[in-house]
């Protein structure tokens, strides 16, 4: 048996047209009973665009329907490369920094080099000077002591005794003190002892009075009083002084030894 395919109606296996419609159409008989297969419909895939950073779509909200629109940046509708800054090589700046660290080594190292020059210019002078100075008060010690001692006091045996002048600073002549008034002989030190210098060196004087008593010399008015009678080393006596040096064998303006350190004067009071 088949089926007429235009209206439906049954039909011998041998018959040519449809008995009810006269179709010569048939669909056979084990065909009627299979299921009809449906034309299979095709579902595209999602296609996603990649849109640029600045082509993002950007969601916005309207106060009134809350509806999200989406925006694209109009000024970057053609895909252009972003341009990159340009940056100073490193190399160059690191160049032109030691330039300026070794400007400024080299200005702070001749700045020191010039004060230091001048430093020592001016501690030179400072020398020199002092050393100007010591001369001069040396000069001027020799003539006082000089003026003094060839001034022609009498001595005990009522004769006058010149002092030899001293020729350098390491050799002095000891004093004539006979007839002197004690009070016009040498200075106070602050142990309150009476000196008397010679150069750079200086001797202590010791006052013993007529009865081995002796006088202190620290009170001038008592130094007044008394006269000198006599003397324990003799006037015209040779003083060497030997002074400090240091390493380099360059001397000090102080003295290491002396050949006189102390003198005894006698006196007596000037009224009796």
């Amino acid at each position: 048996m088949k089926k007429c395919a235009n209206c439906g109606e049954m039909a011998e296996d041998k018959a040519k047209f449809c008995s009810e419609c006269g179709s010569n159409a048939f669909v056979a008989e084990e065909s009627i009973n299979e299921p009809v297969i449906e034309p299979e419909i095709q579902i595209q895939p999602d296609i996603t665009i990649q849109l640029k950073p600045e082509m993002q779509v950007q969601p916005t909200t309207t106060s009134g329907n809350n509806l999200i629109q989406t925006g694209v940046n109009a000024d970057n509708n053609t895909a252009n490369p972003t341009k990159k800054k340009k940056k100073a090589p490193t190399v160059i700046i690191i160049l032109l920094a030691a330039l300026v660290i070794a400007l400024l080594v080299g200005c702070v190292y001749l700045i020191g080099q010039l004060s230091k020059k001048e430093g020592q210019q001016q501690q030179n002078d400072r020398t020199e000077k002092t050393v100007q100075n010591e001369d001069t008060d040396e000069d001027d010690r020799r003539i006082d002591d000089n003026t003094y001692n060839n001034s022609g006091i009498p001595d005990a045996s009522g004769s006058s005794t010149e002092i030899k002048a001293s020729p350098d600073k390491y050799t002095w002549y000891i004093k004539n003190y006979v007839g002197r008034n004690c009070a016009s002989i040498g200075y106070f030190s602050w142990d309150n002892a009476r000196l008397d210098r010679y150069g750079e060196g200086e001797i202590k004087l010791v006052f013993i009075s007529e009865d081995g008593a002796f006088v202190e010399p620290y009170d001038t008015e008592v130094m007044k009083k008394y006269i000198v009678t006599g003397q324990n080393v003799a006037p015209n006596t040779e003083l060497k002084l030997v002074f400090r040096k240091d390493e380099n064998g360059d001397e000090y303006n102080s003295i290491d030894t002396q050949s006189i350190e102390e003198i005894e004067l006698y006196v007596k009071p000037i009224d009796s």
